[in-house]
């Protein structure tokens, strides 16, 4: 299964870097970003409330728009 979060304030590779690695630490599961697209997919087995990802996010300066 895979979750696509839609984020914004992401506007260099070490940004989509730093966003990775904080929901790679959330999720336990592996993160492939989209700069271009400002997206995050996270390839897990089970779905991540949007909440906790978006509070994760927050705390490192990025918003989660979906």
């Amino acid at each position: 299964m895979r979750q696509i979060v839609q984020i914004t304030g992401m506007s260099c590779a070490h940004c989509a870097a730093r966003v990775q690695k904080a929901l790679e630490t959330l999720t336990k599961s592996p993160v492939e970003m989209d700069l271009q697209q400002q997206t995050a997919t996270i390839h897990t087995n089970e779905l991540f409330d949007l909440t906790q990802i978006k509070n994760c996010l927050n705390d490192i300066g990025y918003d989660v728009k979906s």
